[in-house]
């Protein structure tokens, strides 16, 4: 790691530190004290002063290095390296997490995928693809059909922004069907068709989902800039029943007017 920008502000005011993002901050906590406030965007701090209570104070703000003047420069420059390898430490770590979440997610969806393929060509479903994905014998399922019409080309680039708009499109539809199903698996299925299967709550009507399938196609509209056209079959039991429905909702798609 590495210093690659040294920044000197005077008479230091709150909104002078929250319009930047610092890695470290250098401070003589006698004359500029750290704001209230300002901790979130200051990762490291480095204080200095000769004023024992000023040490107390430090302390009490989690700083990551104190030093007493007069400074020794040799000091003052192993105590910078010390706070950077933190930093790059921490930064390793955070995209070692992140990295680990977008392969699971990337995993789920595959996984998912595999599955709705597997149940809609009548391919016998493991135990093990049982454990994986929440669906149970006795529950009522529906399948969804979501076919993307067209997207706005100055918004939506085909060869690439298509995973991030299906990204959107799942996250806008689990918030507004939510409400309305028991539970729902989102089917990343190509570049212009989704499929949505829905467990069928108790209450489940129709209407609501009709109308919340209308909402959907209204946020997306505005929203993503995306015109969306559903389909919907009817309710049926366990995993043949996602099959039966799906199947409907194709017969449907393929006779809409």
């Amino acid at each position: 790691g590495g210093i690659n920008m040294k920044v000197e502000l005077e008479n230091v005011k709150p909104m002078d530190i929250e319009k930047r993002s610092f890695e470290i901050i250098t401070e003589e906590l006698g004359d500029t004290p750290l704001v209230p406030g300002t901790e979130l965007v200051v990762k490291r701090c480095i204080h200095t002063s000769a004023d024992f209570d000023y040490a107390k104070k430090a302390i009490s703000l989690q700083v990551r290095g104190y030093l007493l003047k007069p400074l020794d420069h040799r000091e003052l420059m192993e105590t910078l390296q010390k706070v950077s390898d933190e930093i790059d430490q921490e930064n390793s770590r955070n995209s070692y997490v992140n990295n680990y979440f977008q392969f699971r997610d990337l995993y789920t969806r595959q996984m998912q995928l595999n599955f709705f393929q597997k149940v809609i060509s009548g391919t016998t479903i493991s135990p093990d693809d049982l454990e994986k994905i929440p669906i149970h014998k006795t529950s009522d399922y529906l399948t969804i059909l979501m076919e993307i019409h067209n997207a706005n080309p100055e918004i939506w680039d085909e060869k690439g922004d298509f995973s991030l708009l299906h990204t959107i499109l799942e996250n806008i539809c689990r918030e507004i069907l939510q409400p309305v199903c028991k539970e729902l698996i989102y089917i990343d299925y190509s570049q212009m068709r989704q499929y949505i299967i829905m467990e069928k709550s108790s209450d489940f009507s129709f209407t609501d989902l009709e109308q919340s399938c209308l909402r959907l196609a209204g946020i997306y509209d505005n929203i993503a800039q995306i015109s969306t056209f559903f389909c919907c079959g009817t309710p049926h039991e366990g995993v043949e029943g996602i099959r039966y429905s799906y199947e409907e909702a194709l017969s449907v798609f393929h006779n809409r007017t």
